[in-house]
Parts: structure tokens; sequence; C-alpha cells
């Protein structure tokens, strides 16, 4: 049986109130951007063979953080993403002082006599101006074979992974005192849109991979790439 007493007028208006605060709040929560979370990120040194030479000093982000790094980017912008990688990974947080950081990644580069213009690129920037480059792809083999190649070619526009070329020779104390100014200059770009980051993130995120920062040593700069392969 149901109860047919009324309800009060006051009542109905409270509870009115009350429904329309609990939406209110969570429509507030879900627009509120969340930052992410920080993991211990590695640090890998590539070396060629049979002579090692300095190939490369990557900095890998955890997969999740790269997740999370993505979704942050979208709600509360790149450039604040980028403001909290710097923070979370410039340099190693006072809690553990061992724990990887670019400013360690600087130091892994420079102590090889290859892979100092390389560290060079982190430490003092020299912003990449082409956000886009061009490329050619072959798709049609037999009409290179046969001397008529531009009918088999198709060049097309892709993001350049290039953030930043060496724009100096640093020193010990100049990398010593890289910090996340240095870090947020190459990430932002020239436009300090973060054009580049946004979307190596985003894609790392939607291969379920990690993003990297890579210190390259042939041709000697700062890159990006969304890594898959060998991703925690």
């Amino acid at each position: 049986m149901f109860d047919s007493t009324p309800v009060p007028a006051e009542k109905i208006r409270l509870l009115a109130f009350a429904a329309m605060t609990i939406a209110g709040v969570g429509t507030v929560l879900a627009g509120t951007p969340f930052e992410p979370v920080r993991r211990d990120a590695r640090i890998e040194l590539r070396v060629s063979s049979p002579t090692p030479a300095f190939v490369s000093a990557d900095f890998v982000i955890p997969r999740a953080t790269t997740r999370e790094l993505a979704e942050y980017a979208k709600t509360a912008g790149a450039r604040a993403a980028v403001q909290w990688l710097c923070d979370a990974y410039a340099v190693p947080p006072a809690t553990d002082p061992d724990a990887a950081s670019l400013r360690q990644l600087v130091d892994v580069a420079a102590a090889t006599i290859a892979g100092s213009p390389a560290a060079d690129a982190l430490v003092c920037p020299r912003i990449n101006r082409h956000v886009h480059v061009t490329k050619r792809k072959i798709t049609n083999i037999f009409a290179c074979i046969f001397g008529d190649c531009d009918d088999g070619v198709v060049t097309y526009r892709a993001m350049s992974h290039i953030l930043a070329y060496p724009g100096c020779v640093s020193t010990a104390p100049d990398r010593a005192a890289f910090d996340t100014a240095q870090c947020s200059r190459a990430l932002l770009g020239r436009s300090r849109r973060a054009t580049t980051f946004r979307f190596f993130t985003r894609r790392a995120a939607m291969k379920n991979g990690c993003l990297q920062i890579t210190l390259a040593g042939q041709r000697p700069s700062v890159r990006l790439y969304d890594r898959t392969f060998g991703c925690e």
C-alpha cells in the first residue's frame, strides 16, 4: 500500500534543491582536469655495434602516466601538460634524488663525446622552426624500376619528431643547472602551443604505449617518439 499523506511543499523544494546540487557537483567533477600521477621513468643508452658509439639516450615515461598525460592535455591544455611533465621529471624529486630525470638524461648523453651535442640540444635548445616535414612514399616499385619513379611516389606531410637542435656548447655547470624552464622551452616549441608534444603524447596513448624523449646522436637534437616496444 502507498502512503497517501501529502508531502509538504517545503520538503519538495528541499529535495529538488539537493538533487540539483548533486547534479552540479557531478558536472564540475566531470570537467575538472585531474593531474597525472608521477611514476618512475627510465633512461636507456643506445650504442652502435660492433664498434660502440653513441646513438641516443632515451627517457621513457611509463604507459599509465603517458595515458594520463594525454588526457590531462585534452582537458587542461597542452601547455599545462608540458608544465606538469617538466615539474615532474626535469629534476629528481627531493625525496628521491636518484630517480631518473631529464637532468640525468643530459648527463648520460654528455658523458660521451658523440653525445655531448645531443645533450646541448636540451640544455640550450635552438627550437626547430618546422613542425611538419615533407616525406615521399613509393607506391609503385615497378614504375621506379623502369625509370619513371615520379608516377610511383606519393608526397605527404608528417609531424616532425625533432623539437630542438643544439644552441650552444654547454659546460658541466650548465648541465647541473638544467631545470623546468629549459625543459618547457624545448617541449613547447616555437609557437609555445606544444603542437609536437600534444601530437606524440596523444598517439602514444592511443597505441597504449609510452612517450619517449630522445637525445639523438645523429643530427644532434631533442626528439619525441610514441613507443610501444619495451613499454611498461
